[in-house]
């Protein structure tokens, strides 16, 4: 039934999904941008970013930049990089990534994952989005720099 999925099972696996693609694109950015040089392709996030990175730091916290963004600045990220675009097969990437995102945070800040009927098909399209997304980046194992 639709309330089956926003009980805790479909909620774990749905938030492993996107903790996965999150790590995933963490990869292939640094891969791509070594020394944090992906923080050129943000710059209205870098102040932010740095930060975080921080008041980590301070606080003993061993965290790397890229570990102190959220999925929405890796999908920033992605906007102006058309190298992990190609990887991910998408011209278009905005809608893909609101709807991602959207999932996300009502993931984790406990809103339901569906409310209507209409959003079983929305839920699924999303799915097959980052089960897409994540089969192509495990696929790329050597990238060229």
């Amino acid at each position: 039934t639709r309330a089956d999925l926003n009980k805790l099972p479909v909620r774990t696996f749905l938030a492993t999904m996107i903790a996965h693609l999150e790590g995933l694109l963490s990869d292939v950015i640094e891969q791509l941008h070594p020394d944090d040089s992906w923080l050129e392709l943000i710059p209205d996030d870098r102040k932010r970013i740095e930060g975080r990175y921080n008041r980590k730091r301070n606080d003993d916290i061993e965290i790397t930049k890229m570990g102190c963004t959220d999925i929405e600045h890796k999908f920033s990220i992605i906007k102006n990089d058309h190298q992990i675009q190609k990887i991910l097969g998408i011209e278009d990437s905005e809608v893909g990534f609101k709807a991602v995102a959207g999932l996300r945070n009502r993931l984790f800040h406990v809103r339901p994952v569906i409310v209507k009927t209409s959003g079983v098909l929305d839920l699924a399209d999303v799915v097959d989005r980052i089960e897409t997304w994540i089969k192509k980046l495990t696929a790329t194992t050597e990238l060229p720099v």
